[in-house]
């Protein structure tokens, strides 16, 4: 077992369910301080730096890369019909978290790694909604976890895509 991969992956989960208090008032003031057209430009290019990313890193692997396409788009397609900023950047979030999720569980089978990066995947933005229900600023929301789901399910692709000999 990767200690050092679970300890990343328990900070980065902690940082997500840290942030949730705090995260509409961020919200609020990055669409007065850049309005949110501009800030929803703004996650599009993060998007797009994602993207060239992920392309970068599978350079090497013109098949994988054109496996990969579809979810590409996909990606693509599902991050610029969001329609809140905050939902995009849990979108990132999960998908990165499902990346993770896929590399911590490598000591087992293949069917097994990606059940239980899927299942790690929907626990966490589970849990993370049902904590946004509690809180007075915010909405838990089964359509955020689905979104959440999806998301890491992607990332799971990316990562079986990537680690799959």
């Amino acid at each position: 077992m990767n200690k050092k991969l679970l300890f990343l992956i328990l900070l980065y989960i902690t940082v997500i369910y840290l942030t949730l208090p705090v995260g509409r008032y961020a919200v609020n003031f990055l669409y007065s301080s850049v309005g949110k057209e501009n800030l929803s430009i703004i996650m599009n290019v993060i998007l797009l730096i994602s993207v060239t990313g992920i392309v970068y890193v599978f350079k090497n692997r013109l098949k994988k890369l054109l496996i990969l396409f579809p979810v590409i788009v996909l990606i693509g397609f599902l991050f610029i019909s969001l329609d809140r900023p905050e939902e995009r950047i849990h979108f990132l979030q999960y998908a990165i978290l499902g990346v993770m999720f896929f590399k911590f569980f490598e000591f087992t089978d293949s069917v097994k790694r990606a059940f239980l990066s899927l299942f790690s995947v929907v626990v966490v933005g589970a849990v993370d909604e049902t904590i946004q229900y509690f809180l007075p600023n915010r909405v838990g929301d089964l359509k955020d976890v689905m979104i959440n789901s999806i998301s890491g399910v992607l990332g799971v692709c990316i990562g079986r895509l990537y680690w799959s000999s």
